[in-house]
């Protein structure tokens, strides 16, 4: 049997949260297709996290979020100077994509924060059922709540995405 996924093994991509934020710092239009969906949780890497949630804070309050408006709301950041602090958010700029494409990036991002989830739930659910400590029984209820939060997650997304999908269609055929 395999052993779970060390840390830097969880499913990831660092380079799809880069061309995602860089594209919602070139053009925060662009966040109207990612807002119904996408929470600073689905981002592997805790420093685009909170880069993401200065963006839609600012966004939602009509604010302009560029590398140079989350400078200083980012200033002093532990996380973002470690990674050249500014430069970085100016990189990010640099790394941006197609806004047409955000949807999908925003889509991948939050399988691989699923996957994530499946195996922290199945790490948490191994390490009860080797202690001992509760039946085998409880376990797999707890695992099965588990597993039940995250499809809930997964398919009121989707639900969402269908429903806006389904009521475009129509207002185009109207």
């Amino acid at each position: 049997m395999r052993d779970m996924p060390h840390e830097d093994e969880f499913p990831q991509s660092v380079e799809a949260e880069q061309h995602l934020l860089g594209t919602l710092l070139t053009n925060n239009e662009s966040f109207a297709r990612v807002e119904d969906v996408l929470t600073p949780a689905a981002f592997y890497d805790p420093v685009h996290g909170k880069i993401f949630e200065r963006i839609a804070a600012r966004v939602a309050d009509g604010r302009l979020a560029s590398p140079v408006t989350l400078k200083a709301d980012l200033a002093g950041h532990a996380g973002l100077e470690a990674l050249d602090g500014p430069a970085y958010l100016a990189r990010l700029a640099g790394a941006a994509i197609a806004p047409h494409a955000i949807r999908d990036y925003a889509e991948l991002l939050l399988d691989l924060a699923a996957k994530r989830s499946v195996i922290e739930a199945a790490r948490e659910a191994q390490s009860q059922a080797a202690g001992g400590e509760i039946s085998g029984a409880e376990v797999a209820e707890r695992l099965e709540v588990d597993a039940a939060k995250i499809t809930a997650g997964s398919r009121a997304k989707q639900l969402t995405a269908s429903h806006l999908s389904a009521l475009t269609e129509a207002l185009g055929e109207i």
